[in-house]
């Protein structure tokens, strides 16, 4: 792979990382929304037993007829009250339902990128393994100072630790233990 291959693939990976960041900041926010809307929700629940304990009070009072039409005017004012909370309410869980579809969307597709990343650091890294293994077996190692001190900071490839991205088949494969020699 040469240097602007690598720059390319470097870059690649940036905006990939970008792009996951991006992501979660999206995720978060979408959390936030879940929990303000819990927060009504719940709010709104506590509303409607309150509407409901006073409508039992209502009740009992009517047995005065002098405040009958009073109590009557208070009661329907209560119960529209009652209807819109319970819209609210409805409303409410639609968007709930609707948030976490998205943070559930979001999340695969968070994973997804995060999947492809460390294919493409896996896929770099063996890259690397075979274009060292294909200049070591012609017999002629050609490093440039500069290039070679570069690489190795790009390059955290330690031959004597099994590596985390690496799968165990190619651990233990011939190839494998060639290389750490």
């Amino acid at each position: 792979m040469n240097a602007r291959g690598l720059r390319k693939c470097i870059k690649e990976k940036e905006t990939i990382v970008a792009k996951n960041a991006e992501m979660e900041k999206y995720c978060a926010k979408q959390e936030k929304k879940c929990m303000l809307f819990q927060r009504e929700l719940d709010n709104s629940m506590e509303s409607c037993w309150e509407l409901e304990k006073k409508n039992h009070e209502l009740r009992a009072q009517l047995q005065d007829i002098s405040s009958l039409q009073a109590i009557f005017a208070e009661v329907q004012s209560w119960q529209q009250d009652k209807e819109m909370l319970l819209k609210n309410l409805q409303k409410a869980e639609e968007e709930v339902k609707l948030m976490y579809k998205e943070n559930r969307s979001l999340d695969e597709e968070n994973k997804r990128l995060q999947r492809k990343l460390q294919r493409e650091q896996i896929h770099h890294r063996s890259e690397h393994k075979r274009s060292t293994r294909d200049s070591s077996s012609k017999g002629k190692r050609k490093s440039r100072q500069g290039e070679s001190k570069h690489f190795a900071r790009e390059t955290d490839i330690n031959l004597d630790e099994p590596s985390r991205h690496c799968p165990h088949s190619y651990q233990n494969s011939p190839q494998s233990k060639r290389l750490k020699r």
